[in-house]
């Protein structure tokens, strides 16, 4: 008998006992239609073969990256994974932390080129190391997305936020819906909100009605880094020459609350999930209630992180890209 007819013989018998263990019957009670039924249901995986293509299955690659990015706490310890817990608690995207968290790191001693007019002029760099914001674009602006998270006490606070529309009086050029970011840029009047790691700059007095802003200095080469030159700001969340029009709803919650409330909800309890809020020409804007505190955290060299749907495929090693380092 040769190695295969061995193989084939063990395989039957293994079928076989699996058939009386699962059914009480052997092997010759089964018709050929029941054999199939058998190890259709029993042998077999349930999956949903309508749903399987080529492009669904994972290469060796990214079932890695699945497997790191899947590992939750147990990637930190002390008042990280303290943090950590507090951040997914709030919704937050285990990926976003990790990658806000490793730009921080490799990053808080270095210097980056501010560009300004065009041209790098002067620097900017991770002076404030209490505080961070990670911005989860991935979600819809109905939901709390934008995390406010103390490195200090490892409190994470989460409020609503607008996005830029894009151009819509310009239906060839891309934009965006009021609840959800499928579009992202760096080119100047696009109207859409860059993705990618900034680090906050200075305050300054507005014309608009939202009296004042903050700049934000993209820092990565041709990912966000014609953010200055393009005036995209943090500004409170009201219509440019109307303080009373919203442009964002209040709402803001707390990792040291026992059930925060991510969604505003309908009197019956419900989460208004498709409750939208307004958009900017690209900026980041916040209720009027919290953008003076926000700032106030802020201020003077914080990590601002706009995380997209592309940083998000690029998994929980992502540290940050075209970094323009000093």
């Amino acid at each position: 008998m040769s190695r295969d007819d061995v193989d084939t013989t063990q395989a039957t018998l293994n079928v076989s006992n699996k058939i009386k263990d699962d059914t009480g019957l052997t092997f010759n009670d089964l018709t050929g239609q029941g054999i199939s039924s058998f190890i259709d249901k029993q042998l077999s995986p349930e999956v949903d073969c309508l749903n399987i293509s080529d492009d669904s299955r994972p290469s060796p690659r990214a079932s890695q990256e699945m497997l790191t990015e899947s590992s939750g706490n147990e990637d930190f310890s002390g008042k990280r994974k303290e943090l950590f817990n507090n951040f997914t608690k709030l919704g937050g995207d285990p990926v976003a932390f990790k990658q806000a968290l490793c730009f921080f790191d490799e990053n808080k001693d270095n210097k980056f080129q501010k560009k300004t007019k065009g041209k790098f002029k002067g620097t900017t760099q991770i002076k404030n190391k209490k505080f961070m914001v990670i911005q989860d674009f991935n979600q819809p602006s109905s939901k709390k997305r934008l995390l406010l998270l103390n490195l200090e006490t490892n409190e994470v606070q989460a409020f609503y936020s607008a996005h830029g529309v894009g151009t819509p009086d310009r239906p060839w050029n891309p934009r965006n819906d009021s609840l959800t970011v499928k579009n992202f840029s760096n080119k100047k009047g696009s109207n859409l909100t860059p993705r990618g790691f900034f680090i906050t700059g200075e305050r300054s007095p507005s014309s608009k009605a939202w009296k004042w802003h903050m700049k934000l200095d993209g820092v990565q080469r041709d990912i966000n880094d014609n953010a200055r030159d393009r005036a995209i700001v943090f500004h409170q969340g009201v219509r440019s020459k109307d303080w009373n029009e919203r442009l964002v709803w209040p709402g803001r919650t707390s990792s040291n609350e026992d059930s925060p409330e991510l969604y505003e909800k309908y009197e019956s309890g419900r989460d208004r999930v498709y409750k939208a809020q307004n958009m900017t020409w690209g900026c980041t804007a916040v209720a009027r209630e919290y953008a003076e505190e926000i700032y106030d955290k802020t201020k003077g060299g914080a990590v601002y992180y706009n995380y997209s749907p592309k940083e998000k495929e690029l998994g929980a090693q992502y540290c940050g890209n075209n970094l323009l380092k000093k």
